[in-house]
């Protein structure tokens, strides 16, 4: 059991163990990821994205095709939930709200169903890795029910909805015996085609 991670959540308190990473970078995915051969970004959910001139302002166009693993598409919608999950205090990790919360003007615009608009607090390098490859995709359908505290408490042992690959398979992941996470492949993956 001491192995066992307090959570499956990948947002809020208790969240700082390196399988939480593992699970969401499986279940779940960012705008762009970043490609460590090249260290160039690439396409993920979103299959364009732009910087205005004063470098305070990103633009994102999410893939039509890109599907949770319910099925329902993927929105701008689901990108600005995302962030104010990230933002709100009520989820208690302090690293994260006030990572978010002062990096970016919350809420964010989704300026159409594909095309979401993320505005910058400051001009610094890092925000665009924090809005592009550093936030995991959450559906805005579950997130827009609760605030940060309704999400710790209704999703410390279950999974929303993802796009990655994998999806966790509850009835065989267990915590008796030290615990063992079962992940399956998804056969409907939405992106099994793409070249990333």
């Amino acid at each position: 059991d001491d192995n066992f991670p307090p959570t499956f959540r990948s947002t809020g308190q208790d969240t700082r163990w390196q399988i939480l990473t593992l699970l969401e970078a499986n279940v779940y995915e960012k705008l762009l990821k970043i490609n460590y051969e090249t260290m160039q970004y690439q396409p993920q959910l979103a299959t364009h994205w732009k910087i205005s001139e004063d470098k305070l302002t990103y633009w994102f166009r999410i893939n039509p095709d890109a599907r949770w693993s319910d099925g329902r598409e993927v929105t701008a919608e689901d990108v600005v939930a995302s962030f104010n999950l990230l933002a709100d205090k009520g989820h208690g990790d302090p690293n994260t709200y006030t990572l978010y919360g002062e990096s970016f003007e919350i809420p964010l615009i989704a300026e159409s169903k594909y095309i979401v608009r993320i505005k910058s607090k400051n001009v610094d390098w890092r925000t665009f890795i924090y809005a592009a490859a550093s936030a995991s995709i959450l559906p805005s359908y579950y997130l827009n029910k609760v605030d940060g505290a309704g999400y710790v408490e209704k999703y410390q042992y279950e999974m929303l909805p993802g796009t990655g690959p994998y999806i966790l398979d509850k009835e065989k992941t267990t915590k008796d015996n030290n615990g063992v996470i079962v992940l399956h492949k998804r056969k409907d993956y939405w992106g099994d085609k793409l070249y990333v």
